[in-house]
């Protein structure tokens, strides 16, 4: 999950910190990691 987080990243020219910062603004309540997954699998989808 990490390695594709990066792989995102790095295609959409932000660093790992500025989306986790945005994916954290949008989360809500749920917790950060599931927030990701959600994230990684919207990004692909």
């Amino acid at each position: 999950m990490w390695e594709t987080l990066a792989d995102i990243s790095e295609r959409e020219g932000q660093s790992i910190h500025s989306i986790a910062t945005e994916i954290d603004r949008r989360r809500g309540k749920t917790a950060m990691t599931a927030a990701v997954r959600v994230f990684v699998l919207g990004y692909y989808q």
